[in-house]
């Protein structure tokens, strides 16, 4: 868990009720998440940056910076991370291992928390737009790797108000009803719509 105050993480082994340990890993640490190899994700907004540490250990191994105010940080099932940068109205991407976030994407109003989906996918919920923008997996069905052209099946299992539309080489997939559609780029993952939060 993150102690913002004293710029930590305290470690707290399974089924025991104390802490083993601290860690510094600067100032007011906001966020942690935890991959599935077991590296630690701390978002740090006062620095604008990731700090990780590695399964067991006992300082930061390394930092990655992500973009302003970074507040929640999240791990997918294949170990991609995922960063709200809430000024900058953005999300980080960071694949497993890197030095470096790959992706900056765009999403509403000062984004906040978020939940991945079994599959992968990421939503995003947009405190300033009362909206949420939802991010497709890398390599999901009817979604095309960064600069692939070909056109793209729309992913199975779509309720019927749900909606695809195929772009080049980016590809939008929605499963919730909404107006507004934000577009990618090409070259940028395929990604994501807003809808109006009631």
């Amino acid at each position: 868990m993150t102690n913002p105050a004293e710029g930590s993480v305290s470690v707290v082994p399974p089924g025991r009720v104390w802490t083993e340990r601290s860690i510094l890993a600067g100032p007011y640490p906001v966020e942690v998440a935890v991959a599935k190899d077991g590296t630690v994700y701390v978002a740090s907004i006062m620095r604008n940056d990731v700090a990780v540490i590695e399964p067991g250990g006992t300082t930061v191994a390394r930092r990655i910076p992500v973009g302003e105010a970074p507040q929640e940080v999240v791990a997918a099932p294949d170990g991609t991370v995922y960063v709200t940068n809430s000024v900058d109205n953005t999300v980080s991407v960071i694949p497993p291992g890197a030095t470096a976030a790959a992706e900056t994407i765009p999403t509403g109003e000062d984004p906040g928390r978020m939940a991945v989906r079994a599959d992968g996918t990421v939503v995003v919920v947009n405190r300033g737009g009362r909206s949420l923008t939802v991010i497709a997996p890398a390599g999901a069905a009817g979604a095309p790797a960064p600069g692939a052209g070909a056109p793209a099946a729309a992913r199975p299992g779509l309720s019927p108000r749900g909606q695809s539309e195929v772009l080049q080489p980016a590809v939008l997939l929605t499963e919730l009803p909404g107006p507004d559609f934000r577009r990618l780029p090409p070259g940028r993952r395929p990604c994501c719509f807003a809808a109006p939060v009631p």
